[in-house]
């Protein structure tokens, strides 16, 4: 097996443990004399039925998420206007006393 194949099946042993069998037939196989062509469809048919597995997500939580990021994208900014203002109004303070 070459270097890359075997870090990339490495990868998917690793990161995607549902896979373990899957990656083992895959060895196997490649290890029979498959060609790269075979190996490259079947590691991208395995990434992909793990994107497309993981890729489902209820509408419900993609709202919360989203709500989420909204509320934050406003605190983020009314802090910043308000560190703004405090710092106008001390700069303007420290400048009308002297």
């Amino acid at each position: 097996m070459h270097r890359v194949e075997q870090r990339v099946l490495e990868w998917i042993t690793r990161d995607l443990p549902l896979q373990d069998a899957l990656c083992g037939d895959i060895h196997e196989e490649f290890a029979r004399r498959r060609s790269r062509r075979w190996l490259w469809r079947q590691l991208a048919s395995a990434g992909g039925a793990w994107v497309l597995r993981h890729a489902r997500v209820p509408a419900r939580a993609r709202a919360e998420h989203l709500a989420l990021n909204l509320a934050l994208t406003g605190v983020l900014l009314f802090a910043t206007y308000v560190t703004w203002l405090l710092g106008d109004i001390v700069f303007h303070a420290a400048w009308s006393t002297r």
